[in-house]
């Protein structure tokens, strides 16, 4: 048997650096480097995006992450003896306050030595700290590589850094730390010498030194004047003196002692009182149990945690801090075995393969858990659950935390105990006042706890919805107060056909509705017949009342409380619909169906269809890519996006993913020249599935990311992107401008193409905020080199505003509507919003013009290729008299060759007009002279500028650049703005040729 005390090694090497670590070294750089040195360290170690976690004291990263981050830290500060100062200055933060607190519980450094094991847990599970000797004031520790990462001598003197201090928590100076034996320079462990002063030697050399100094304060006074003090006399003084002094000290050592206990009892009371009046703050029962979770993690740092309630006879999960499902079960099982035990004081298991009933916890894969720390969560002898905090490793808990937890528990009971009691005040304003069943609200909550409960537990759940036949004719010939009165004897013959565990609802007028917890469509079939038999006998005017059923059932994770009442209600209508009087089973195979209870035909063949919606250039108004959407018809009435969402909560969403990507690829390549679009989230893009259906070569796809929230790694979701891009696809991340999700993923994706949301874009011709947010978007990829397409188009006066606000790609209904490969667009559509054409160039009108640059020639030429992203910029002035171009700088003419204006019509339009034009080189009605000029210079766009701009243009520069994607106004008017500081340059080199 595998013992907790012996993870794996790849366990341990994964829990080579605790948080608390982490955020010593951030903490510490920022404080000798400020926030500068904490940015240019992140940068260096490539750690910037989880600087978050990195400050997070109960996460854990592997030996290389702390490596990394040690010699980022050295290099910024230049300091080669980083990791030991920062270890030295561990308690001038304020870091693993929980830590600190049980370390100074053990009251004198000999017993925290003793404990070295346990405390050495908080910092690293990669390596173990021994105590090989032991004597007052003195101990040998040994550092034991137990994953086979090594040693490195940043953890040497981290770990020095670190025992230096330890006497400094008990009030005493620092430690004096050697270490004889490195495993850096090739010994087989770490030795440390550890020696320090102890309060009654310390004490005792402070009396010492009083005495000496009196003494020879007294001597020197007899030497000086023999007359004034007798040799008896001095003798007197100076015994006098000394046993004053050693007085003074002991009673000096019991103030500080006293002092010291005093102030620790000041900030326990104080945290106490602190805690429990945060927790007696919130009235409402899942804010208390946040906050209940909250405090045990500052009390009990560097932990799991996991708070179990008593439900009925057993203790039931309420939340976790991420621990497994199989750990969870067995430590509901445990809890509820050891419910007496725990009642009667914290109990602490420092190995749980040792532990009946724990056993599984010290191998399990995903997280193997060595130590438990649980108490019980009790108040006026009422058990309401047990609060568990857990550890990698055995012999993990010092004896502080269990009396931490245990504190936190006691505090935790009281909370919860009054925000039962509101809970139970606001069930009875949730009863319905004519029945006393659960009204609506209180139904709802009961559906949503259950479904809840089944998505933990497994199993299953059904709604039955009853509706009273004819029920208005007997309010109107007997009156409502009859009415009123069959309404509550249907309430009790309801009541008395289910189970006292069922909840029974009026949600209104004569409808009723029941749950029942783990039943399926037959067992809740046979209730609603029942209902309705007892409903029969009683008698409106001699006659039975009847009433419709309606019945849905669902199992497992995928049941969602709200879709399975509205089936329920559907089988009732058509129940209704099909005379009355009867009960109706929803069909999950009939119109309304739950997609999770399809995924199997949905991920068969041809249970995905793909179609395509075009995508344009605004600018051109050429097609340059296709979307592939995914329609599923076996749920015509279901949206797409809700069909994905009902998949990955049932587990398979991302094989659902991958299907409609194989539909979509099955479809063939689109035209020569045009892309297509694909949709994943990024867990798909992380899953092997998906990537067997991506081809090799992906130089044709653009990856596009619709996950709000990532379900994997930050790690994993880069090797994925940086993948994509090696195999030469694009990125695009989907739905920006919908919300938060969308912004961290710009930065985390750092995409090719940004997919503004529907919601922003619809309505943005007349709301100056969405014009402002759009603006920030197409500002964003124009300075990282991305493109903006905007969705959900439906109106020609939004995507004119968005064309003016720098959007240079579009899709929606407006343009072209999805349909089966390859659809065409709406060339009338895209001929009112594209730019105008003119000899063969496309003219953006520019934003308001700022006047021009200063500066000298190169000067502008640099600034002009940062604003347009141009790699080949040429002048040319234009010679009225001849009616040609003179070179002035051309990449393929040297200066003075001369063009007739007439071979460059584009050019030409430029000069008389006196505005900006692009051309690009998909744009079919383009110049052919310009297209042939992109070509010879490799690159796929130029902007023409005239110099200056307006009419009167004196010559043109051209910008070429390496992206398709164009320029919008904003650029543009800079563009303009730095060529008409070159009319001087322009003349004078002019004059010269």
């Amino acid at each position: 048997m595998t013992r907790a005390g012996e993870l794996s090694a790849a366990d341990r090497r994964a829990r080579a650096c605790s948080g608390l670590t982490s955020r010593l070294i951030l903490s510490y750089v920022e404080r000798e480097g400020g926030g500068h040195a904490v940015e240019q360290m992140l940068a260096r170690s490539g750690l910037g995006p989880q600087e978050a976690r990195l400050r997070d004291e109960n996460a854990w990263f592997d030996f290389d992450t702390k490596m990394t981050l040690w010699a980022a830290a050295e290099e910024v500060l230049g300091d080669p003896r980083v990791a030991e100062h920062a270890g030295e200055a561990i308690l001038d933060f304020s870091l693993g306050d929980g830590l600190k607190r049980a370390i100074q519980a053990l009251g004198t450094p000999d017993m925290l030595f003793r404990n070295v094991v346990r405390a050495n847990s908080k910092f690293n599970w990669a390596h173990r700290l021994d105590l090989v000797q032991s004597s007052p004031g003195r101990v040998r520790l040994r550092y034991v590589d137990l994953s086979g990462v090594g040693y490195h001598r940043y953890d040497c003197e981290y770990t020095a850094g670190l025992l230096r201090t330890v006497p400094q928590l008990f009030g005493l100076p620092p430690a004096q730390v050697h270490h004889p034996r490195c495993g850096a320079r090739g010994a087989q462990a770490c030795e440390f010498d550890v020696t320090w002063v102890s309060r009654p030697l310390a004490q005792r050399t402070a009396v010492g030194a009083l005495v000496g100094a009196v003494a020879g304060l007294t001597v020197a006074g007899a030497v000086a004047v023999p007359v004034l003090l007798p040799a008896a006399a001095a003798t007197a003084l100076a015994g006098g003196a000394a046993l004053a002094l050693r007085r003074a000290s002991l009673a000096s050592h019991r103030m500080r002692a006293l002092e010291r206990e005093v102030h620790q009892q000041k900030e326990a009371s104080t945290r106490m009182a602190s805690s429990l009046g945060d927790l007696s703050a919130e009235l409402r029962l899942d804010e208390v149990l946040e906050k209940v979770m909250a405090h045990a993690r500052l009390a009990v740092g560097g932990t799991e945690l996991v708070l179990l309630l008593r439900d009925r006879q057993a203790m039931d999960l309420d939340r976790h801090t991420g621990v497994p499902a199989e750990t969870l079960a067995a430590l509901e099982r445990w809890a509820s075995d050891q419910a007496d035990a725990l009642r009667a004081a914290p109990v602490v298991v420092d190995d749980t393969a040792s532990a009946p009933g724990l056993e599984s916890l010290a191998t399990d894969p995903q997280l193997p858990i060595g130590s438990v720390c649980a108490a019980s969560l009790t108040y006026r002898d009422e058990q309401l659950g047990t609060l568990i905090a857990l550890a990698a490793g055995a012999t993990v808990f010092l004896p502080h935390d269990s009396t931490a937890l245990g504190s936190y528990a006691a505090q935790a009971a009281i909370a919860i105990s009054n925000a039962r009691l509101v809970e139970r005040l606001e069930r009875q304003a949730g009863e319905d006042a004519l029945t006393g069943l659960a009204n609506q609200r209180a139904f709802h909550q009961a559906c949503v706890g259950e479904a809840s409960r089944v998505g933990r537990h497994g199993g299953g759940m059904a709604i039955v919805a009853l509706d009273l036949d004819h029920f208005k004719p007997i309010n109107d010939v007997y009156g409502h107060p009859f009415g009123d009165e069959i309404l509550r004897s249907v309430a009790e013959a309801v009541r008395e056909s289910v189970r006292p565990h069922d909840t029974v609802s009026r949600l209104g007028g004569e409808e009723f509705a029941v749950l029942l917890p783990g039943a399926d469509a037959s067992a809740a079939r046979a209730v609603a017949d029942r209902m309705r038999a007892a409903m029969g006998a009683i008698l409106v005017g001699g006659r039975p009342l009847s009433c419709s059923a309606g019945v849905a059932a669902g199992r497992g994770a995928a049941v969602d409380p709200e879709q399975l009442l509205r089936r329920a209600d559907r089988a009732l209508y058509t129940a209704k619909a099909r005379g009355r009087n009867r009960t109706v089973v929803h069909d999950p195979r009939g119109p309304g169906r739950d997609p999770a209870e399809a995924l199997d035909e949905l991920l068969s063949d041809g249970g995905v269809v793909p179609i395509f919606q075009p995508v344009v250039s605004v600018a051109t108004g050429s097609l340059v890519a296709y979307e592939a959407l995914a329609r599923f018809p076996a749920l015509p009435e279901h949206p797409a996006q809700e069909v994905f969402d009902a998949a990955r909560r049932a587990g398979a969403g991302a094989r659902l993913e991958a299907a409609a990507l194989r539909a979509a690829l099955a479809a063939g390549p689109p035209p020569p020249g045009i892309l297509l679009n694909v949709n994943l989230s990024l867990s798909a893009l992380c899953d092997d599935e998906a990537w067997a259906a991506l081809p090799e070569d992906l130089s044709h796809l653009v990856v596009e990311v619709t996950e709000e929230e990532a379900l994997v790694s930050e790690t994993e979701v880069e090797r994925a992107l940086c993948l994509v891009r090696e195999r030469g696809g694009r990125v695009a991340v989907d739905d920006a401008g919908a919300g938060s999700a969308g912004l961290r993923q710009l930065v985390q994706v750092r995409p090719e193409v940004v997919k503004l949301d529907r919601s922003l874009v619809r309505g943005i011709a007349s709301d100056p905020a969405r014009q402002a947010l759009a603006a920030s978007f197409a500002g964003f990829a124009e300075q990282t080199g991305s493109t903006v397409c905007a969705e959900g188009i439906e109106d020609i006066d939004d995507l004119r505003a968005l064309t003016a606000l720098g959007v240079l790609f579009a899709q929606g209904f407006l343009i072209a509507r999805p349909g089966p490969p390859w659809p065409g667009v709406d060339g009338s559509v895209l001929e009112a919003a594209a730019a105008p054409l003119h000899a063969g160039v496309r003219v953006i009108e520019p934003a308001p013009f700022s006047g021009p640059s200063r500066g000298g020639a190169r000067d502008i030429l640099e600034r002009m290729a940062a604003v347009t992203g141009a790699v080949e910029t040429e002048m040319w002035a234009h010679d009225a008299l001849s009616g040609e171009l003179v070179a002035v700088q051309a990449q393929r003419s040297g200066p003075g060759a001369r063009l007739p204006l007439a071979a460059r019509p584009a050019q030409a339009h430029v000069l008389r007009v006196g505005d900006a034009g692009q051309v690009l080189d998909y744009d079919d009605q383009a110049c052919p002279a310009e297209l042939a000029e992109l070509a010879a210079a490799g690159c796929r766009a130029a902007l023409l500028v005239p110099i200056p701009p307006g009419p009167g243009a004196r010559g043109v520069l051209i910008c070429r650049a390496l992206s398709a994607r164009g320029w919008g106004p904003d650029a543009i008017a800079r563009a303009e703005s730095l060529a008409a500081g070159l009319v001087g340059d322009l003349a004078g080199s002019a004059a010269q040729a």
